[in-house]
C-alpha cells in the first residue's frame, strides 16, 4: 500500500484538489475520481431537466405500452351508429359545436339538489381521482383511477355497465380531459406522461413527457390540435399533436403549477401554483399578464369556471372556495366566500350545476356539500365516500338534479 500521511482538499466547487505534501495514495486517487463521475453526472441529470423539447411517442412503439378492452357488447348498433355515440332522445341544452355557447341557454333550465344515491360503478381496485360526463350529452362517463387505468362507464342503459378500459400508465392517473366533441381524451399520470386516447377504439395516438409530473393538461377549447400541460416543474408547455412538438412555453411560476382554466372564450388563461399566486396569461403569449398574489392567500388545487364565464372558483387549501371575476380585470371577488367543507391537502373538484344556480365540491372528509351560487349559503351535505376523501364531484350536463361523485374507496356514485 502507498504511505499517506499528508491532508488533501478538496475544492467543493471546482473538485480540483491541493495537498499540504506530495504523496496521494491510490484509494484517495480513486475517490477523487468517483468524486469527479458523481459531479459530472450530477450537471448532467441537471441539464436534462431543463430541457424541455419533449418527447412524443407514437406507433407501434407505443401500442407495445398500453391496451385497451371492450366490455359493452355489440360496438355498432342495427344502424350503424357507435357505442359511443349518445341515444337520439337526449338533447343537449347546449350547442355541442360551440366550445363557448351562450351561457343563457341553461340558465332558464330548473336544477334540484340531488338526495339519494342511484348506483354506484365498481371496476376499479384502487381509489378513483377524477371523473368527467361525456361533453353535453353524459350519456358516458369517464373515469381516472390510482390503479394507473381509466375507464368509460354507460350512464343511461339499465345495467350502466363499463363500456371500455383504457390501459397506458405504470402510475396512478391524476388527471383526464375529453376533447370538446367527445372523441378523445388526454390522461395525466404519475409516470410523467399524458396519452392522447381514441374514445371510441380505445388506440392510443401518442404520448407526451418532458420529464416532468402533469398536474393538469387540457385541450387548447378553439382549436384541439393544441393541448396545455401544468407541470411540476413550475413551467406551462402547450404541445402541437400535429408535429408532436412543444410550441410554447409559460414559465413564471415558482412552485409546480397544479392547474390551468381558460376564460374569456379561449384567449386567455388562468394557472394556479403551489407558490400560492394566480398568473393570467394571454394564449401563446409567454409573459403573464396578471399576477394575483396576497398574503394570506393559499394554493389553490382545483378551479372550475362558472357557466356564466364571468367568475371561476378555486379550491383553497384553508377550508375556503373563494371566487374570481374573469372580466377585463381578473380580481378576486371578495363577498362570495364558500365555507363548510375540510378541503386542506385535498385537490377536491368543484362544479356547478349547468344553469350556475348551485356548487358542488367534495372535501376531504367523503362530504359531498352543495351551496347556492348567489348567497353562498350551504344547503346541503352527505357522505359520500369513505376511507378518504370525496376528490371528485361533477354534475350531469341534461340531467340537472343529478351528480357523480368519486373517491379513494373505489366507488363511483351517482345521485338524484
Amino acid at each position: 500500500d502507498d504511505e499517506f500521511t499528508e491532508t488533501v482538499q478538496v475544492d467543493p466547487e471546482t473538485g480540483e484538489t491541493t495537498a499540504q505534501g506530495e504523496t496521494v495514495s491510490e484509494a484517495q486517487k480513486k475517490y477523487l475520481e468517483e468524486l469527479k463521475q458523481q459531479r459530472e453526472r450530477s450537471k448532467q441529470r441537471r441539464i436534462e431537466e431543463e430541457k424541455d423539447e419533449g418527447e412524443a411517442i407514437t406507433g407501434e412503439k407505443l401500442a407495445k405500452r398500453t391496451s385497451t378492452k371492450y366490455f359493452g357488447g355489440a360496438q355498432l348498433d342495427y344502424l350503424g351508429r357507435s357505442w359511443v355515440d349518445p341515444p337520439s332522445d337526449l338533447k343537449p341544452i347546449l350547442d355541442p359545436n360551440d366550445p363557448f355557447p351562450d351561457p343563457n341557454a341553461a340558465a332558464s333550465h330548473e336544477a334540484y339538489i340531488p338526495k339519494k344515491l342511484i348506483h354506484t360503478w365498481k371496476g376499479h381496485t384502487r381509489g378513483v381521482q377524477a371523473i368527467r360526463f361525456f361533453p353535453h350529452y353524459g350519456h358516458l362517463l369517464l373515469s381516472a383511477s390510482m390503479d394507473s387505468t381509466c375507464k368509460i362507464w354507460d350512464v343511461y342503459k339499465e345495467n350502466r355497465g363499463l363500456k371500455r378500459s383504457y390501459n397506458g400508465h405504470s402510475a396512478p392517473v391524476r388527471h383526464i380531459d375529453f376533447d370538446k366533441f367527445g372523441k378523445q381524451f388526454l390522461s395525466s399520470s404519475y409516470d410523467k406522461t399524458i396519452v392522447l386516447w381514441d374514445v371510441e377504439t380505445g388506440q392510443a395516438k401518442a404520448s407526451y413527457s418532458n420529464r416532468s409530473m402533469p398536474y393538469e393538461s387540457k385541450f387548447y377549447p378553439l382549436d384541439n390540435n393544441l393541448l396545455i400541460v401544468a407541470c411540476q416543474n413550475h413551467k406551462l408547455v402547450s404541445w402541437d399533436i400535429r408535429t408532436g412538438t412543444i410550441v410554447q412555453e409559460y414559465n413564471y411560476h415558482l412552485g409546480a403549477v397544479n392547474t390551468v382554466t381558460f376564460v374569456d372564450e379561449g384567449r386567455r388563461f388562468v394557472s394556479s401554483s403551489d407558490d400560492k399566486k394566480l398568473l393570467v396569461w394571454e394564449w401563446n403569449m409567454p409573459v403573464p399578464i396578471t399576477y394575483l398574489s396576497e398574503a394570506e392567500q393559499q394554493s389553490m388545487p382545483s378551479i372550475t369556471l362558472h357557466p356564466s364565464g364571468d367568475y371561476f372558483a378555486a379550491q383553497s387549501m384553508d377550508n375556503r372556495i373563494l371566487v374570481f371575476e374573469t372580466g377585463e380585470k381578473t380580481r378576486p371577488h371578495r363577498k362570495k366566500v364558500f365555507r363548510g367543507h375540510v378541503n386542506t391537502g385535498f385537490a377536491c373538484q368543484i362544479d356547478f350545476s349547468p344553469n350556475g344556480r348551485f356548487m358542488v365540491s367534495g372535501d376531504g372528509e367523503g362530504k359531498a356539500y352543495f351551496w347556492d351560487w348567489k348567497n353562498c349559503k350551504m344547503y346541503r351535505s352527505f357522505k359520500a365516500h369513505t376511507g378518504g376523501p370525496c376528490i371528485g364531484a361533477t354534475w350531469h350536463p341534461i340531467e340537472h338534479s343529478r351528480v357523480a361523485t368519486c373517491g379513494w374507496d373505489g366507488l363511483i356514485k351517482y345521485w338524484d
